[in-house]
């Protein structure tokens, strides 16, 4: 009877120190951790009331809250995720894969390889292969017309850690679908077909794969090596330059050197596994210091990027700034970084003045990430700069009112707006403005032969005129294109030229030279 007290007391005495644990972390500094990587949400416990507790939900939130803040929950994750590392050599992420050598691979990236990623788009390929011409014809379209206005645009065709590295893949015992064809491979075979600017580093990668002294993808990451970055980012500026046939600063790359320490992002999935030691890589990564070539001649072109991560790499080698004049950054075509006045491209209702207004637009993704080239941003870049909003406006409107002569459509977006908490009215214009994107050929048959459409949206034009007016000081005009892509900035210039009853012109032009001497 003793010895079963005392193990009863040795047991309870271990689940109460087990539920003070958060508090003992929490009073106590010296029990400090670093945080686990990764997306995290906040749990919050439900008010008790009597009809989450009947339906169970009250003691869900209860049991969510303690998985999610149990004391000392940091080191005892990483020795978990270690465990299972060392003994069944697994990981617990649902979306990275490793091979026997302790290579990480996102696991589209193995999909794709193995060419089953396309059926995640389409299950007949001769269709998806019909899309991907499709938006390669309107890419080549959207490149003539602002062509015309002294506008570049190009599309970067980034590579993919499986296609450039196979031979480090986990071996296939998952994906059987028959060979057939993958959008890295594709793309640039249509776009070399219909002449659109593009630079393939996915193919560049493939060729020296096996001279380069380098990783061209870390081992434990994702994402193109930051050595590799570099030399595709002096390329990139160099591509650059030719495209537009002006003068760019340029950088100089110092002798690779070692360490044995991952430069971030080089280790990005490592840290998403949250393991308790660091994974030994196979040899040293290699890393070059990249330093820009002073040149008083240079000029500072404006850029818009739409595009993935891999930007981040380039931005981590170079200060964009010292090579542009501005280049907000369209992730994946919706959050907006780097930009004054825009911070989702959901914002932004000319789109047509924004184009115009650059000098460079750059469609940048991975062998993956091409498989949703643009993401929308085509199709509504080719309408815009086409066709006035008066004109898009009319289209959207004939198909709301089929939207609410279709009873099916219309209950379904009613049903939406209840369920959601949103107006129908702006639900109906959402769908209208969709399905107007996803086919705009049906709506403006002009866009759907093979000549580069006539059609012109008048601002296009009206912008063109203006810049000419500074052409020959390609700094101020630069500011003028920001002053006019900035419709804060555009109402602050016109309300100062009408209060002091100056010219728009004249206020323009010593608002862009005051910004000029601000910078200075």
């Amino acid at each position: 009877m003793k010895k079963k007290i005392t193990y009863s007391g040795i047991l309870f005495s271990i689940l109460m120190v087990i539920f003070f644990l958060p508090m003992i972390q929490e009073h106590f500094t010296i029990f400090t951790f670093v945080p686990l990587n990764g997306v995290s949400q906040k749990t919050e416990i439900q008010p008790l009331t009597l009809e989450n507790y009947t339906k169970g939900t009250w003691q869900g939130s209860i049991e969510k809250y303690i998985s999610e803040n149990y004391g000392f929950r940091e080191p005892s994750v990483r020795l978990y995720n270690q465990f299972l590392w060392d003994c069944f050599k697994k990981t617990f992420s649902k979306t990275i894969v490793r091979n026997e050598e302790n290579w990480l691979f996102e696991k589209m990236f193995v999909q794709d390889y193995y060419e089953s990623l396309q059926y995640n788009y389409s299950e007949n390929p001769e269709e998806l292969k019909k899309k991907f011409a499709t938006e390669a014809k309107r890419l080549y379209f959207i490149q003539e017309i602002l062509k015309e206005y002294g506008k570049n645009l190009f599309v970067l065709v980034e590579p993919g850690k499986g296609d450039i590295y196979p031979e480090h893949l986990p071996e296939n015992k998952t994906y059987n679908r028959t060979k057939y064809f993958s959008a890295v491979e594709y793309y640039p075979y249509l776009f070399d077909s219909l002449h659109v600017n593009h630079i393939d580093v996915n193919a560049w990668f493939k060729q020296m794969k096996d001279t380069a002294s380098f990783n061209l993808y870390p081992q434990t990451g994702t994402h193109w090596s930051n050595i590799a970055a570099a030399y595709a980012t002096d390329s990139l500026l160099r591509y650059m330059e030719k495209l537009g046939n002006i003068n760019m600063k340029n950088i100089s790359l110092s002798k690779p050197y070692y360490s044995n320490e991952n430069k971030n992002p080089d280790a990005d999935l490592e840290g998403l596994l949250n393991l308790q030691r660091k994974i030994q890589l196979e040899k040293p990564n290699q890393y070059v210091d990249a330093t820009v070539i002073p040149d008083s001649t240079a000029v500072k072109p404006r850029m818009i990027v739409i595009g993935d991560s891999y930007l981040w790499n380039i931005s981590y080698q170079i200060n964009l700034k010292e090579f542009f004049h501005s280049s907000p950054y369209w992730y994946y075509n919706s959050t907006i970084y780097w930009h004054n006045a825009y911070k989702s491209t959901s914002e932004i209702t000319d789109l047509a003045n924004q184009l115009i207004n650059t000098d460079y637009i750059m469609i940048s993704y991975c062998s993956t990430m091409l498989y949703n080239l643009g993401n929308s941003f085509i199709p509504k870049a080719l309408v815009n700069i086409c066709y006035n909003q008066e004109q898009i406006d009319s289209v959207e409107m004939t198909i709301q009112q089929d939207i609410l002569n279709n009873a099916e459509w219309k209950k379904n977006i009613e049903d939406k707006a209840v369920k959601q908490n949103a107006e129908f009215t702006a639900l109906l214009k959402e769908n209208a403005l969709y399905t107007l994107y996803q086919n705009p050929e049906k709506y403006f048959p002009e866009l759907a032969g093979n000549e580069i459409p006539k059609s012109r949206n008048a601002i296009l034009s009206e912008m063109t005129e203006i810049q000419k007016q500074f052409a020959d000081d390609f700094e101020m005009k630069s500011y003028v294109c920001e002053i006019y892509s900035n419709p804060n900035w555009l109402q602050k210039v016109k309300e100062h030229s009408q209060n002091r009853g100056t010219s728009f012109a004249e206020t323009l032009r010593e608002e862009a030279r005051f910004a000029i001497e601000q910078k200075k």
